[in-house]
């Protein structure tokens, strides 16, 4: 074979390995990011199992204790102090709460307990997707926007070595953040404001950035698999 021809080879068959690489990168991301949000889906299904049994067990001290107030041989004057001493007595604190809003017919917090749960999970999901994330150069349409931008803010931080925590939370894009997610996400801070959660805002871009890949809403240049969907979008601008 010409030596020229063969460098070509040589050339195209790295470019395609190189690809191949990313892919395979790409597939680990997407399957751990899958493999964190079934487990805290499943950890928040638990809790909200072992809540209602709980709170089932538990209703006939709840009934005792509703039956103080109306108990003729406790003088009228005691103190509250002393009659909830009587209630804790027959209905651990921190059960009450939990019997409480069973009895009101309120149902579990499962996106809650799954968020909070993402924060227990937190060392894990950045010991293991911060570096396949850093590595990753998506693109997408015009709508995207919001989502890459803080895919950039965030790559740029960890390529650099920036701890999150040291920037200020204000400059953190915020704008791809669903409404129906605000309320996990944020949590009170000094006097009424409320603060990002960081451990959470970067598992959720993590998250958003798998969807959008599986939808083909967002693609990466460097790869064989991902490289159609840029295709596509060429297409349909044409």
């Amino acid at each position: 074979m010409n030596s020229g021809v063969a460098r070509l080879y040589l050339l195209c068959f790295a470019f395609h390995r190189f690809r191949q690489v990313n892919d395979r990168l790409i597939e680990a991301f997407i399957r751990l990011v899958n493999d964190y949000e079934q487990t805290a889906r499943q950890a928040a299904s638990e809790a909200a199992q072992n809540a209602l049994t709980e709170a089932g067990t538990h209703v006939k001290a709840a009934g005792e204790v509703l039956h103080l107030f109306v108990d003729g041989t406790i003088p009228y004057y005691t103190p509250f102090a002393s009659v909830r001493t009587s209630a804790f007595a027959m209905l651990a604190p921190e059960l009450i709460e939990t019997v409480s809003q069973y009895m009101r017919n309120i149902t579990f917090d499962r996106a809650g307990f799954e968020w909070s749960h993402y924060t227990a999970l937190s060392h894990a999901i950045k010991r293991n997707l911060r570096h396949l994330f850093a590595g990753l150069t998506v693109a997408g349409r015009v709508e995207d926007t919001p989502l890459l931008d803080a895919v950039a803010f965030l790559q740029a931080c960890l390529r650099r070595g920036t701890p999150l925590r040291q920037r200020n939370p204000s400059s953190f894009p915020t704008a791809f953040i669903p409404k129906a997610l605000k309320s996990h996400l944020y949590r009170p801070g000094p006097g009424k404001a409320k603060q990002l959660d960081i451990d959470r805002y970067e598992f959720l871009v993590y998250r958003l950035v798998r969807n959008a890949l599986e939808a083909g809403d967002v693609f990466c240049h460097d790869s064989n698999e991902f490289r159609r969907l840029e295709d596509d979008l060429i297409s349909d601008a044409r």
